[in-house]
């Protein structure tokens, strides 16, 4: 439903409408990039999620202005790039915000990088932090990709120029991990957590994934991160709450069954002691 979009192949994005659903935002293409300023406002506005990688790079926005990913509201920042991972939950209300938005499924995405989304987990910010050297270069590539699909969509041509852009991405990341002092063998662990949280609950299991102790992983993970092996578990499990809350047609038993709860009421203690709130009170927050 996008407005005079480019892409690689045929079909375009759709969103799925449905009463009291989150809208999801999806995607068969292989690559999609359009202009920021000339979306149309369905594309953001609202709650909305997507099963596909997305890029926003903003070269404008004015004093002020905020958008929500995954239920923080943060200010978006001039001259800045973010990434949205399948499955967040996504919300801007479009104004006179202008930039580029790449829209990449995640199967062309990996195929530049393996398991690119370990280095975009729910523990780290959305914004992709880069030098003015590094946002130069990053945004002539996406000027570059946006103008071959413009005009030739030389396939080859912008695999290319992709692929360099998600490895000039995956450099910042790593510089910005260097200078926070984030041991590199925690990004395997939040991967793991991310992949077995719902039937993984245990810090032996993890541990043993990376060939360290329970003593050792929990040191690792207190000193970089400030949570503890069980801490990361459990914001997973809240931010899925979080999501499937807002899915809005799922009663909060199946929830806790789906995050394997015994019951509803142990799942709304759950929530209530790490939120702060009860799954009702967040559930009306969103209205």
């Amino acid at each position: 439903m996008f407005q005079s979009f480019v892409i690689i192949s045929s079909k375009n994005i759709s969103i799925n409408m449905q009463t009291d659903i989150i809208p999801l935002h999806d995607m068969e293409d292989n690559i999609i990039i359009r202009r920021i300023e000339q979306s149309i406002s369905l594309n953001f506005n609202g709650i909305h999620r997507h099963n596909f990688y997305e890029i926003l790079y903003f070269s404008y926005a004015e004093e002020g202005c905020t958008h929500n990913i995954d239920f923080k509201e943060s200010t978006i920042k001039t001259n800045s790039i973010y990434m949205l991972k399948p499955g967040q939950v996504y919300h801007l209300e479009l104004t006179n915000q202008r930039g580029y938005l790449i829209a990449i499924k995640p199967e062309y995405l990996n195929s530049f990088h393996h398991h690119f989304d370990s280095f975009l987990h729910f523990t780290l910010p959305d914004e992709i932090p880069m030098d003015e050297n590094d946002l130069y270069t990053a945004v002539q590539i996406i000027q570059l990709i946006h103008n071959e699909l413009s005009l030739k969509k030389r396939e080859d041509l912008v695999s290319g120029l992709t692929g360099t852009l998600i490895t000039q991405l995956i450099l910042s990341i790593n510089d910005n991990i260097k200078k926070s002092g984030i041991d590199k063998r925690l990004l395997k662990l939040i991967a793991l957590i991310d992949k077995y949280y719902l039937t993984e609950r245990e810090v032996n299991f993890y541990a043993t994934q990376m060939s360290l102790s329970e003593k050792r992983l929990g040191v690792l993970s207190k000193q970089s991160l400030g949570h503890t092996v069980k801490g990361l578990i459990q914001q997973r499990m809240l931010l899925e709450a979080k999501r499937l809350i807002n899915h809005g047609n799922l009663s909060f038993k199946s929830i806790a069954f789906q995050l394997g709860f015994v019951d509803a009421s142990y799942f709304s203690r759950f929530f209530k002691k790490y939120s702060g709130i009860t799954p009702e009170q967040f559930k009306a927050s969103l209205r």
